[in-house]
C-alpha cells in the first residue's frame, strides 16, 4: 500500500470526479445498447464531463513535501529526470534500520499525452517514473540511489477493462488550430480492435453545449469497411458556438453499422487535447 508523504489538498478532486463519472458511462455502455445494436441516445446538449488531471503532486506546487522536493533536487535523481518536472506519488517499502529510515520515494512524468486503455475512457499517459530510495534521519534526507523506469506498457497497465469490448475504440482527439483562415478543428481517430463483423459506415458525435459536432467517417464504407485492428482518421471543423478547450473531457456519441445492415451505438469519453 503507497504511503503519501505530503499535502495535496484539492489535487484530487477533478480526477475524482472523472473516475466516477466514467465508471457510470462506462457501466451504461456495457449494460445498454452496445451488443444489442441499438442507437446512442441523441442529446441536444451537455456539460463537459471534467477536465483531466494527472495524479501526484507536480514539482512546482507549493505542496510539495520538503523531503519530496530535496528527492529531486539531488544531484542522483537530477541525472536521470533531465530537467524534467516529475510530479510526487507517494513512498512505499519503508524500514528502520542504521543510519535512518529507508523508503522508496515515486515519482511519474507526464508530458500531456492521452490514452484508451479500454477505448472508452481516456487517461494520462505516465511516460517515466523514476523511483529514489531514500534515507532520513535526524540530520535530513538523502538519495541513496535512484532508478528509472520508461517501460509505459508496465507504468500504464492497471486499467481493469473488463470481458465487454465496445466494437470502435477512441485513439485520440485532437484539437487542431488552422490559421488560414482561422479555424478550429477536430482530428479524430478510432480503431476497430476485434469487431465480430467488418464495420461499413461509421460517425460521431461529441455533445457539447450549444452545438453537437457530428463527425462522418467518410472513408468508412461498404466497399471500404474497417476491419479488426485497423483505425480510421477524420478530420472535422469545429461548427456554432461550441467552446472546445485542451484538457476538457466531453462525452461522445459513438454510431455505426456492421457488414450486414446490424446497426451499432453507445456513449464513451473524449479528451480533447492541443498539439
Amino acid at each position: 500500500m503507497m504511503m503519501k508523504d505530503g499535502v495535496r489538498k484539492g489535487r484530487r478532486v477533478n480526477t475524482a470526479v472523472i473516475l466516477t463519472c466514467v465508471v457510470a458511462i462506462t457501466a451504461v455502455v456495457v449494460l445498454s445498447n452496445l451488443l444489442g445494436g441499438g442507437r446512442a441516445p441523441r442529446l441536444s446538449s451537455t456539460v463537459t464531463v471534467g477536465t483531466l488531471t494527472s495524479a501526484g503532486v507536480a514539482c512546482t506546487d507549493p505542496s510539495l513535501s520538503t523531503t519530496a522536493a530535496q528527492a529531486e533536487g539531488d544531484p542522483k535523481f537530477t541525472q536521470l529526470s533531465g530537467g524534467l518536472c516529475y510530479s510526487f506519488l507517494g513512498t512505499n517499502d519503508s524500514t528502520v534500520g542504521n543510519p535512518g529510515t529507508t523508503a522508496v520515494y515515486t515519482f511519474d512524468y507526464y508530458n500531456g499525452s492521452v490514452i484508451y486503455p479500454c477505448g472508452t475512457y481516456p487517461e494520462v499517459l505516465v511516460v517515466s517514473q523514476i523511483q529514489a530510495e531514500v534515507v532520513t534521519n535526524g540530520s535530513g534526507s538523502v538519495v541513496s540511489s535512484a532508478k528509472l523506469v520508461n517501460d509505459t506498457t508496465s507504468l500504464n497497465s492497471g486499467a481493469d477493462c473488463g470481458s465487454d469490448r465496445p466494437p470502435v475504440w477512441v485513439v485520440s482527439a485532437q484539437l487542431v488550430e488552422v490559421t488560414i483562415p482561422a479555424v478550429l478543428e477536430v482530428n479524430l481517430t478510432l480503431a476497430a480492435p476485434s469487431p465480430p463483423q467488418q464495420v461499413t459506415g461509421l460517425k460521431a458525435v461529441i455533445l457539447v453545449p450549444g452545438a453537437n459536432q457530428t463527425i462522418e467517417f467518410a472513408g468508412v464504407t461498404p466497399s471500404s469497411p474497417l476491419s479488426a485492428g485497423r483505425s480510421a482518421s477524420q478530420i472535422s471543423i469545429i461548427t456554432g458556438p461550441a467552446g472546445f478547450t485542451a484538457g476538457e473531457v466531453f462525452e461522445m456519441a459513438i454510431e455505426g453499422q456492421y457488414q450486414g445492415g446490424q446497426p451499432f451505438g453507445y456513449t464513451v469519453q473524449v479528451a480533447l487535447v492541443g498539439t
